[in-house]
């Protein structure tokens, strides 16, 4: 009997499932090694939960428009990048003169210079032998983002975006980030085009930090587990299965067909079995070890 053939939503066919989510992964959850391209760019319903990964980008322009689970940025220099509502970590490695309006539950930063943040964060944004990093709050937005935002996990009302944790600074000097002021802020994005209500309110830093204190802490969207760097895969999922943290799984890309409960099987011309598109289940939804951005096995991220 021929081997069982997986094909992937652009119609690509795979013998191995290994083989076939690593290629899936990459094709709808991934942008990397780009160089100059300002269309890189994911709509409404096109994430819809799934991690994402930002990869060895230069003078590009990201926009990702829907609610994600967590996200890893790395290598990314000279680059703008717009997040709607990614509902877990955002981390962020190597990067330099970069701009980011995002909205997330927490920011990690590690080894970046010279990066600007329009940001809503849940929890206290952290940087890691990082210089010359600024702070604003996040400003803008698109149609759907208040919906994806309550998807995700993320209450508007709590922004501690300059509540800055510098773990290079013990003496709290400020040294490597600082805040903007409102008239060093630049323009509202809106990259749907059209002016659209802000999900966010415009705070200033202690504004916002009032009103986040004044906010029991079961309403902050608890529940997150927050790991550092040098976490290990293995410690983080078992603080996952300890907490028992959901596994639900997202659907599968839009691109690619529904998957029925008992998928179809019908024979390739070889007389081999052809199994549909399979959905995906995000692994541990803690923020596990970075190893560097993206290209890793789906086994990392899959069940």
């Amino acid at each position: 009997m021929a081997p069982t053939t997986f094909t992937a939503s652009d119609g690509t066919k795979f013998t191995s499932r290994a083989e076939y989510r690593k290629y899936e992964f990459l094709l709808s959850y991934t942008f990397t090694s780009k160089t100059g391209d300002h269309g890189l760019r994911k709509e409404p319903g096109s994430i819809d939960g799934q991690p994402f990964d930002l990869t060895e980008l230069k003078d590009c322009t990201v926009t990702l428009l829907d609610k994600t689970d967590q996200i890893q940025a790395d290598e990314l220099h000279n680059c703008r990048v717009f997040i709607g509502a990614c509902g877990e970590s955002l981390f962020v490695r190597n990067c330099s003169n970069c701009v980011f309006f995002t909205a997330c539950k927490q920011l990690r930063t590690r080894e970046c210079v010279n990066c600007t943040f329009y940001l809503y964060c849940i929890s206290e944004p952290i940087i890691e032998l990082s210089t010359n990093m600024k702070f604003a709050c996040f400003h803008g937005g698109y149609p759907e983002q208040a919906t994806h935002m309550q998807q995700a996990g993320l209450d508007p009302r709590v922004n501690k975006w300059s509540m800055v944790f510098d773990f290079n600074d013990e003496a709290k000097t400020g040294k490597n980030w600082s805040v903007l002021r409102r008239a060093q802020y630049e323009d509202p994005w809106f990259p749907g085009g059209d002016v659209a209500e802000p999900a966010v309110p415009l705070l200033g830093p202690e504004e916002a930090a009032r009103q986040a204190e004044a906010i029991a802490p079961s309403e902050q969207g608890g529940g997150m587990l927050s790991f550092s760097f040098n976490t290990s895969q293995e410690e983080a999922e078992a603080a996952a299965a300890a907490a028992d943290v959901d596994k639900s799984a997202p659907p599968v890309p839009p691109a690619a067909a529904p998957v029925a409960a008992a998928p179809a099987v019908t024979a390739d011309a070889a007389g081999g079995p052809v199994m549909a598109p399979e959905t995906f289940e995000v692994g541990t939804k803690v923020e596990a070890k970075y190893g560097g951005g993206g290209n890793r096995d789906l086994g990392d991220r899959a069940a």
